[in-house]
């Protein structure tokens, strides 16, 4: 996998850098995801990362473009079965456009969580798909600290031929805490087949 660590981070970085939590870098007429709970109720998504294809190196994605991750972190959905729990994005345009959005409540305050950079490391807090996205099995599954128990089972509710996109483990400081009820790690789900034609619209989560 692709890892980083998260190093505290300054929201004048360079637009479009690989970065977690704070606020996305987005074009003009971008449209900030919705999550809607089985009572018909709407929320925003929490951004969790962009991050640029560049780093990731996957031949079924652009060199240049830029991937947005959005999780439902209000329900927090942890099973595959759930659909539009989470939203993947990708950009291809202009960088030189792009701009901060940044989340406010009623009155106008910030919401949005402090910005982390993305640093490239050998084992880190965030996990995104290969050069070569044919792994085995072990390894589609497979904890970096060893506590993940293999769930092809359940996974394979969503599509026999699912992989893992991206994995958030959880991250906690002085300034941001990002956990999960029934595990230690958030995984991005996608068909294989959906990766190869570049389709992102059916995205799954699962909780480890």
């Amino acid at each position: 996998m692709a890892d980083f660590i998260l190093k505290m981070a300054n929201e004048t970085d360079d637009a479009g850098a690989d970065r977690m939590f704070g606020s996305p870098n987005v074009w003009d007429d971008f449209d900030w995801p919705v999550a809607t709970d089985k009572y018909g109720n709407e929320s925003d998504m929490m951004f969790l990362c962009q991050v640029n294809c560049s780093s990731i190196k996957n031949e079924h994605l652009p060199n240049d473009g830029i991937l947005y991750f959005f999780y439902d972190a209000l329900n927090c959905p942890s099973t595959p079965n759930i659909k539009d729990a989470a939203r993947v994005i990708l950009y291809t345009g202009d960088r030189s456009s792009l701009s901060p959005m940044r989340l406010v409540d009623e009155n106008g305050n910030d919401i949005s969580p402090d910005a982390y950079m993305m640093i490239p490391a050998e084992q880190g807090s965030v996990s995104i798909l290969p050069p070569d996205d044919d792994l085995s099995d072990d390894e589609l599954y497979e904890d970096p600290d060893g506590e993940y128990e293999d769930e092809e089972a359940e996974v394979g509710a969503y599509d026999d031929d699912s992989i893992v996109l991206a994995a958030f483990s959880e991250f906690e400081d002085e300034n941001v805490s990002f956990n999960f009820e029934n595990g230690s790690c958030l995984y991005f789900l996608i068909s294989r087949k959906a990766l190869e034609n570049g389709d992102l619209s059916d995205i799954r989560v699962f909780v480890a």
